[in-house]
């Protein structure tokens, strides 16, 4: 019951983002880790609650870019031993259809776990390993929405995962994960 009170308070946490609703009412449902400010607007957490929200605070571009490289604010912490489930929701947008993105999830060694993603429209076929190969979208000027979601099992490890992000072409025309993109991570008890 604790783990769908959980998810209900996160989800509700999603809604009030989307809607920019006055959110003290649903954070005082539950707990919610955060920053300073006690929103959790960007800033990494450590692992010990459940749940962990993270919001891009803002636009991360990049150009002539095929190596992945962590994304700047979508990541969070997981402890030694930790089983984690999480939903990365990314708005993305390009100068021209060139680019395209790739991507992958860097976990602490010794971490295995899998992906998949959807875009709109609907891909097809199945994701990737964690770690072991990148999967491409295609993206072009017009802003698309695209969903990551990874099972997570940690070993001896502790350490952050963290979503990855490249062109999938080498291009002056620059890639962009806009702001407002979250992740949403829940730890499997």
């Amino acid at each position: 019951m604790k783990q769908w009170a959980t998810l209900f308070v996160g989800l509700l946490l999603v809604l009030a983002l989307v809607w920019n609703v006055d959110v003290e009412a649903v954070r005082d449902f539950g707990t919610i880790p955060s920053d300073e400010s006690g929103w959790p607007d960007g800033a990494p957490t450590s692992s010990g609650s459940s749940t962990v929200i993270v919001r891009k605070p803002a636009d991360e571009s990049i150009t002539t870019d095929i190596v992945l490289s962590d994304d700047d604010t979508l990541t969070f912490a997981i402890g030694a031993s930790e089983t984690w489930i999480v939903t990365f929701n990314l708005f993305v947008t390009a100068a021209s259809v060139t680019p395209d993105i790739n991507f992958d999830i860097n976990v602490p060694s010794g971490a295995t776990g899998n992906y998949g993603m959807s875009e709109i429209p609907a891909l097809s076929g199945n994701g990737p390993e964690i770690g072991t190969t990148s999967a491409s979208v295609p993206i072009d000027t017009s802003p698309g929405h695209i969903r990551i979601s990874a099972l997570i099992v940690n070993s001896t490890n502790a350490g952050n995962v963290t979503l990855q992000w490249r062109q999938t072409t080498s291009s002056a025309d620059a890639l962009t994960v806009k702001d407002n993109s979250y992740l949403i991570a829940h730890q499997v008890l």
